[in-house]
């Protein structure tokens, strides 16, 4: 019975294609916060079906993580105090972690761009209560806002984040804050209009997952 042979043109050619699989196994991607870039590194990939990125990712979403003494997994903890454990990937050398199984922990939502190679993460808009003349919106994870004030009303608009509470009027009856509504402005942004009692110079603070307006 005669042995069949790979002849040397046979062979190059299945070694092209097999880097050509390789090569377009991960994608390198960006990750978008609004319009901020997370500078995570190394890049993080696409591999056909989702989107991975180095545990230095979650530092960039107010998150923190203990990896397992073997690797395999890591114990993710939200800015809030949820928590959950994720397989970890080892990709190029470094351990990445899927964004859809770290936002289900951390929450938010996201989007993936194939044309642009970007994956863009809404946050969400959880809760907004007022204490000691204080406006406090707390979101799932840091976030790019704008604000100006108009007469008696401050409005901020949060770029690339969904109102998820159902109070979207919140009557706050205090002595600088009459109340405070909230609303969907584009399918990419949070608004939140601030009626203020009276005349008054603001301040912004981002705190991590908190946006503190006092």
């Amino acid at each position: 019975m005669r042995s069949a042979k790979m002849t040397p043109l046979i062979a190059l050619l299945l070694f092209f294609i097999t880097s050509a699989c390789n090569a377009a196994e991960f994608v390198p991607v960006r990750i978008m916060l609004g319009a901020r870039e997370a500078p995570v590194a190394p890049s993080p990939v696409y591999d056909g079906d989702r989107v991975l990125a180095p545990l230095s990712v979650l530092s960039y979403l107010g998150a923190s993580h203990v990896t397992s003494a073997n690797g395999k997994t890591a114990q993710i903890v939200a800015a809030d105090g949820a928590s959950g454990e994720v397989n970890t990937h080892q990709i190029n050398g470094t351990l990445m972690v899927p964004m859809d199984k770290v936002l289900s922990i951390v929450g938010g939502e996201s989007s993936y761009n194939k044309d642009n190679r970007t994956l863009n993460l809404i946050a969400h808009l959880r809760s907004v209560e007022v204490v000691d003349d204080v406006v406090k919106a707390k979101f799932s994870f840091p976030v790019s806002c704008s604000v100006h004030q108009w007469n008696d009303k401050v409005i901020v608009d949060v770029a690339s984040a969904k109102v998820m509470t159902e109070a979207r009027d919140i009557y706050a009856g205090s002595a600088l804050v009459g109340r405070v509504r909230l609303g969907q402005y584009t399918d990419a942004s949070a608004r939140m209009v601030i009626d203020l009692t009276k005349p008054l110079t603001i301040s912004w603070q981002a705190m991590r997952s908190t946006q503190t307006l006092q």
